[in-house]
Parts: C-alpha cells; structure tokens; sequence
C-alpha cells in the first residue's frame, strides 16, 4: 500500500507546506515518545504492572502488534480488567 501525500502530510495541495511537515515531525515524535514509555515498562516490577491491570506479555503483545503500541496496551489493559471483573 503505498503512502499517499494526504496520508502523510494531511493536507490535499500537491506541495507540502511547512506547517504540513511540522505536524508529520510532531506526530512522529508523538508516537515515538509513547513507544519508549511502554518500552519502559519492561523494566517495571510485576507488582507495578499488576496494579495496572497488565503482564509482561500484555507489554510484548502491544509492541509487537501493529498500530500504536500505547493504544494496543490500552486495549488489552481494558480486556484483562473486564476478565478480572467477571
């Protein structure tokens, strides 16, 4: 599937503006910054991870899985919730 330029810039004019690339660059270091917070909880003590309602494995589904890792953590945070409540 290739990248069309309004999927990557998000504006229709056949040039990209300035602003256009800023929010790219800002986006971009949007994900990448919650990417690295999820990576950081690999390092976190099971009980931390617990109280969140996660597992180790929940974390290395979410950064395995595509999309956004802090999104997909969010998902299976909710299931695993909902399960402990039944």
């Amino acid at each position: 599937m290739a990248i069309t330029h309004d999927k990557m810039f998000g504006s229709s004019s056949a040039i990209p503006t300035l602003r256009d690339f800023a929010n790219l660059v800002a986006r971009w270091a949007t994900k990448r910054s919650q990417r690295r917070q999820v990576v950081a909880l690999l390092t976190a003590e099971p009980c931390r991870l617990t109280d969140l309602g996660l597992t180790k494995g929940d974390v290395h589904d979410a950064l395995n899985a595509p999309g956004s890792a802090s999104h997909n953590l969010r998902i299976l945070a909710a299931k695993r919730r909902r399960e402990a409540n039944w």
